[in-house]
C-alpha cells in the first residue's frame, strides 16, 4: 500500500500525496526480457507455420504411399516376377513405410486429421477409396484389374501402373515445392522429387528390358 507523505504548502499546512516507487527493473532482467522477445520475433519470421499446401501435400503423401504399398504387394511372391523386380519392390516398400510414418507425425504435430488408409489397419490388400484427385492414383477398378492379371502380362501391366503412379508422386511433390511454407515439409518434398525420379529411371529401365 502506498504511504502518504506530508508536503508543506505555502500556508504552513500539509497536503497528502502518494509516494512514487523508486524500484526499477534490474538491468540483467531487462536484457533477458528483450532477448527473449527478440528471439520469439526472429523465430516467427524465420520459421513460418505450415500453410494449406503443406497440409494437403502431407495428407496426400500418406494416401499415395499407402496405395504404392498395395501395388508393390501384388508382385511379392508372384510367379514370373524376376529377382530384380522383387528387389525393387522390397526396397521401395520399406521406403514408403518410412515416408508415410514421417508424414503422419507431421500431421499430428499440426493437430490435423490423418487420412484413413490400409496402412492404419495393416490390411494392404483392402481397397479404400482414396482421393482420385491425387496425381497418379489408381482407381479401385484399375487396382482390381491388375490384381487379376495373370502370366507374363502381369509384369508389363504392373510396371506400367507403377511408373504412372511414381510419376504422380513427382508431380505431387513439385506442387508442394512451389506452394508450401513449412521447412521440414519442403525438405521432404525436395527429397521426394529426387527419390521418385531415381526410382522412375530404374522402373523404366526394367520396362525397356522386357522388350529387348
Amino acid at each position: 500500500m502506498n504511504r502518504a507523505l506530508p508536503i508543506t504548502g505555502h500556508a504552513g499546512g500539509s497536503v497528502n500525496a502518494p509516494c512514487r516507487s523508486s524500484a526499477r527493473t534490474p538491468p540483467v532482467l531487462t536484457a533477458l526480457l528483450i532477448g527473449l522477445l527478440g528471439s520469439a520475433a526472429a523465430c516467427s519470421s524465420e520459421e513460418p507455420s505450415a500453410n494449406g499446401a503443406d497440409r494437403v501435400y502431407t495428407t496426400r503423401v500418406i494416401e499415395h504411399h499407402a496405395q504404392t504399398l498395395q501395388i508393390l504387394d501384388l508382385a511379392l511372391g508372384r510367379p514370373g516376377v524376376s529377382v530384380d523386380l522383387g528387389a525393387v519392390a522390397d526396397t521401395t516398400r520399406r521406403e514408403m513405410f518410412s515416408e508415410a510414418n514421417k508424414a503422419t507425425r507431421r500431421l499430428r504435430t499440426w493437430h490435423a486429421r490423418v487420412p484413413a488408409t490400409a496402412l492404419e489397419h495393416h490390411e494392404i490388400a483392402t481397397n479404400p477409396h482414396y482421393d482420385q484427385a491425387i496425381p497418379g492414383m489408381l482407381s479401385a477398378r484399375e487396382l482390381a484389374s491388375l490384381q487379376h492379371t495373370r502370366n507374363g502380362k502381369f509384369v508389363v501391366a504392373w510396371l506400367d501402373r507403377l511408373i504412372s503412379h511414381e510419376a504422380g508422386a513427382v508431380q505431387l511433390a513439385r506442387v508442394e515445392v512451389a506452394e508450401g511454407s513449412d521447412r521440414a515439409t519442403l525438405a521432404a518434398a525436395d527429397a521426394d522429387v529426387a527419390q521418385h525420379r531415381h526410382r522412375l529411371a530404374a522402373l523404366r529401365g526394367l520396362r525397356r528390358h522386357i522388350h529387348s
